[in-house]
């Protein structure tokens, strides 16, 4: 269910956008690429302990699925800013 919701949030955003050159330039700028390397560490730490095989802690849960969220979030976010651009 998340796959399903998480790729047909990225067709909605990604059928709006102008083209990939303003997609890209925006993806690629260095706080943009700071703020991913954050999250997707969080997203790390939150799963490893099930990544690992061991019971993680409501902490650790609520990390890897706020991590993921904030981040999907974020791709959004980039792709939305750079419908006015060309």
């Amino acid at each position: 269910m998340l796959a399903t919701v998480t790729v047909g949030v990225f067709a909605l955003v990604l059928t709006f956008t102008p083209g990939p050159r303003a997609l890209q330039q925006r993806a690629w700028s260095a706080p943009v690429q700071t703020v991913y390397a954050v999250l997707i560490t969080a997203v790390f730490v939150g799963w490893r302990p099930l990544l690992l095989g061991d019971g993680a802690s409501v902490a650790e849960g609520l990390l890897g699925v706020g991590g993921f969220g904030l981040l999907v979030l974020t791709y959004m976010l980039v792709a939305g800013r750079s419908i006015g651009e060309s």
